[in-house]
């Protein structure tokens, strides 16, 4: 009976000392995913940031000789098609890093009211966001007078929208129609960015929105990431609201999301403050 005892219990101790090693691997493992994780964002970071400055230089430096008269017709078509290509590699960077924030939760909000007249100025910068390639683009803003405040982060929103503006404009042809409304019903503000180009497949509709899913070619030959579409969910969600697509082939598309509204307390807070 003892033998028996001693045998169960060196068993036991063998099994246990078996778990430990185990545990201690898996954790070596966890250590190293974790610090792999932050020399990517770190790098991300660093990458993002050191390409920001030079990036932005080249555009402005193609923007004076873009408007220099001595330029020639054909060779400022050149110019400019180089100058919103190099606007695409900044939003792509700003939005890479935007998206690495969100997933770890690292961005913070910093919401505020928003009303009818500043909704129309949000969208004003993010158009001027998006460049010179809208000067191509039949643009029709309605934004619905007197609306109940909103409350969101007009820098994130300005973002979100400079890129659902962006996706329908690389969707788009020459003289397309790109129609944003702002409109509140069922106590929330909803905002639709919709353009009558190609169109997106119906099987590409499930994963749009996920970053590095979204494999379509646009109408212009260029590889889309789906990061910026990616950054949206993330950033509308953050928000408290949700995002959609309603799309056909040759009809067009329409994003549309929305935002919860300040509540009341939010309201008078404000007004407060501002008779302070």
């Amino acid at each position: 009976g003892l033998a028996l005892q001693v045998r169960a219990l060196l068993a036991r101790a063998a099994a246990h000392a078996e778990a430990q090693t185990r545990i201690q691997r898996l954790q070596g493992r966890l250590d190293d995913w974790e610090h792999e994780e932050r020399v990517r964002d770190q790098l991300v970071h660093m990458l993002v940031h050191d390409l920001k400055n030079p990036i932005t230089a080249v555009m402005g430096l193609l923007e004076i000789v873009e408007d220099d008269s001595r330029v020639p017709a054909d060779l400022r078509e050149l110019l400019k098609i180089a100058r919103d290509e190099t606007g695409h590699l900044l939003h792509l960077s700003v939005n890479m890093l935007d998206v690495r924030k969100m997933q770890a939760g690292k961005m913070r909000l910093r919401p505020e009211l928003v009303f009818s007249p500043m909704f129309g100025e949000v969208i004003a910068q993010a158009r001027g966001d998006v460049g010179s390639g809208l000067r191509d683009r039949l643009m029709d803003v309605q934004v619905a007078p007197g609306l109940s405040p909103t409350r969101a982060d007009p820098e994130i929103l300005r973002r979100v929208l400079a890129n659902l503006i962006s996706n329908a404009m690389k969707h788009t042809s020459t003289g397309g129609a790109i129609r944003i409304r702002v409109g509140q019903q069922d106590g929330q503000t909803h905002i639709s960015v919709a353009d009558d180009g190609e169109g997106i497949p119906e099987e590409d509709i499930p994963n749009l929105f996920a970053a590095f899913e979204q494999s379509r070619l646009t109408l212009h030959g260029r590889f889309d990431t789906g990061m910026g579409l990616a950054f949206c969910k993330l950033a509308v969600e953050e928000h408290g609201g949700r995002i959609w697509v309603e799309s056909g082939r040759g009809v067009g598309t329409t994003f549309t999301l929305t935002l919860p509204l300040a509540a009341d307390s939010e309201e008078e807070d404000d007004f407060v403050e501002l008779l302070s």
